[in-house]
């Protein structure tokens, strides 16, 4: 007999393809806006088995408000899997498309659904000419690095730019220690992989139902975890 859909996930929870991959014991990840709460959130859900036999799905929200600070604090930004700007410390990027992203092939349907709007203006991100093809032009701004990590287990990639105005004006003998000074300046590489780091343990934090506390001489009641929605 297949698993019922339980009654208690949050209403919040965008759509139904993120349990299709926990029904094939794979967790599921997506970014969303809630249908009731209006609240933008990566939502993640788990597999329940009994006996080796598929019976149900966790479902967690994760509020991205709470990543806000430290996103803000890098100056980075936060696309998912389907290359849509979900949280930027420049907010003008927000809601924008990465190049080539999957979600301008997607149908109107499925935007809607997800991010409550269906069209979206995609990012510019273009060489800065010169001798540096890793050096690249955002939206026409000045030369910057763009450093990206990419999180396939939480479904985002984290991008932290890094400004190079002074390249413009580099002069031909000081441009061959031009990649030495980038790597030198490693602490946006740093700030990304923060970025990462707290986003896997979010996710990782929602997998792991807590469980009541042992206590001696005392039986031991079992409690349904509180999920948030």
């Amino acid at each position: 007999m297949p698993a019922r859909r339980p009654a208690s996930l949050p209403p919040t929870t965008p759509t139904a393809s993120i349990f299709s991959s926990p029904g094939d014991g794979n967790p599921g990840k997506q970014y969303a806006v809630g249908r009731v709460s209006k609240l933008p959130g990566l939502y993640f859900s788990f597999p329940v088995t009994l006996d080796g036999r598929f019976v149900g799905t966790v479902a967690v929200k994760r509020d991205i408000a709470n990543l806000a600070r430290g996103v803000v604090a890098a100056d980075a930004f936060i696309a998912d899997q389907n290359g849509v700007v979900i949280l930027a410390g420049d907010k003008s990027l927000e809601q924008r498309t990465l190049p080539g992203a999957p979600a301008l092939s997607m149908a109107k349907e499925k935007l809607a659904l997800q991010y409550k709007q269906t069209a979206f203006e995609p990012l510019r991100i273009a060489p800065a000419g010169g001798d540096f093809p890793e050096v690249v032009q955002l939206n026409d701004g000045p030369p910057l690095a763009l450093a990206s990590a990419p999180m396939l287990d939480v479904g985002v990639t984290v991008f932290v730019p890094r400004p190079l105005p002074e390249l413009a004006y580099l002069k031909l003998e000081q441009r061959r220690y031009f990649l030495l000074l980038l790597l030198a300046g490693g602490m946006f590489i740093v700030a990304a992989r923060a970025l990462v780091l707290y986003l896997r343990a979010m996710r990782l934090a929602g997998s792991r139902p807590k469980r009541p506390a042992r206590r001696r001489n005392r039986p031991i009641t079992p409690r349904v975890p509180s999920w948030p929605t």
